[in-house]
């Protein structure tokens, strides 16, 4: 929920410097409905089946950011992709390390408001000498903040990511200068002006300044 928060903020700030969120229709994404498929396994696992067949759940979770990774490769190319898959593969590694469940911070958990069940399946919990602690959830969102969670450096890494995403997507480009061309026998007074014509189509040459002098003699 903390990442869709983050997200409507992202577009809003976006749209508020001027540029149009239309542009978004412009963004191809191959093979999208990996992540599709992988945020309705992360739904599934936390919020519809948390309470049935933990090592299940825990392999699905792991499937998730696997799927996600899949199309973060296919994409790597495009402008933010390749943050957001640091962010998520770190996020992924720990988990799977942890059998799971990305391991987080008592403290943060407490800051949070945010209580564990110790009869469902967590997806983020404080856990008994986990790998790579540092990199679990380790910040909180004050409590009295909407959708107030814990999150990691991972998380904070696909945040960044989106947020260069949406901006180099949508931001404002520059209008393409115009090329003034010139056409033949125009220009401006001056010493590289175009010869003058006396007829249509016929140039009409000046003569030499010493040819005149001498028949002025």
């Amino acid at each position: 929920m903390l990442t869709v928060y983050l997200a409507v903020a992202m577009l809003l700030v976006v749209a508020a410097t001027g540029a149009p969120l239309a542009r978004l229709a412009e963004l191809h994404i191959r093979h999208v409905w990996l992540i599709w498929a992988a945020l309705a396994d992360q739904i599934i696992v936390i919020s519809v089946l948390p309470d049935s067949y933990p090592g299940a759940l825990a392999a699905a979770h792991v499937a998730s950011y696997v799927a996600a990774g899949a199309c973060v490769w296919l994409n790597r190319h495009t402008p933010g992709v390749p943050l957001i898959g640091a962010g998520g593969g770190l996020n992924g590694l720990v988990i799977t390390l942890n059998g799971g469940t990305l391991p987080a911070s008592g403290a943060a958990v407490q800051a949070s408001g945010q209580g564990e069940r110790l009869d469902h399946f967590n997806n983020s919990a404080v856990l008994d000498d986990p790998w790579l602690p540092m990199f679990g959830d380790i910040f909180a969102t004050p409590a009295w903040l909407p959708g107030s969670n814990v999150f990691s450096i991972g998380d904070v890494a696909i945040w960044v990511g989106l947020a260069w995403l949406l901006w180099r997507t949508c931001r404002p480009r520059p209008a393409a200068a115009a090329r003034h061309r010139r056409a033949p026998g125009a220009g401006y007074p001056g010493r590289h002006a175009a010869p003058s014509s006396g007829r249509a189509g016929t140039p009409r040459l000046r003569k030499p300044v010493r040819a005149t002098a001498d028949a002025m003699g």
